[in-house]
């Protein structure tokens, strides 16, 4: 398993180690700004001062912007790791190094193919389960300022 993701990541390209972080950062929040959710909808059992109201509020956002961020950014980074494996593939046709030790052009279009679908693999995900929170801080939103009519 091991010799397996030691070969992705070497056919990848450079692109893979970095959206590999940018996929566990956007996990952590995912898994920080899910709990602050779970810790407002707790309270909301509670009656609550302005201030706390407000506090609340401000804790609804936590994570958000780490998630945006990396939803963002990661395609553009597979997108980059895509021309690169493109740039390796017709540097190979135009020397007709069709099988060299950097790959040829197998390699680049490998690694065109798995820099793409990494970044989507990570952008994908927390796309979907950052708009899901989004929408549930949003309501948890609207009963705290229900709270203060």
């Amino acid at each position: 398993m091991l010799d397996g993701i030691s070969a992705l990541f070497r056919d990848g390209g450079f692109t893979l180690p970095p959206l590999l972080l940018m996929a566990m950062l956007m996990w952590y929040a995912l898994g920080v700004r899910w709990t602050a959710i779970q810790g407002v909808a707790r309270a909301l059992r509670t009656s609550h001062t302005r201030g706390e109201v407000g506090a609340l509020r401000n804790e609804l956002k936590v994570g958000a912007a780490p998630i945006v961020g990396v939803v963002l950014t990661a395609p553009l980074l597979g997108l980059l790791g895509t021309v690169t494996g493109m740039i390796e593939t017709f540097d190979s046709l135009a020397t007709m190094e069709l099988f060299s030790r950097s790959g040829g052009v197998a390699g680049g279009i490998s690694e065109a193919l798995l820099s793409t679908q990494a970044g989507l693999v990570v952008a994908i995900p927390g796309a979907i389960a950052g708009r899901l929170m989004t929408r549930r801080a949003t309501v948890l939103d609207e009963h705290l300022e229900e709270t203060l009519a």
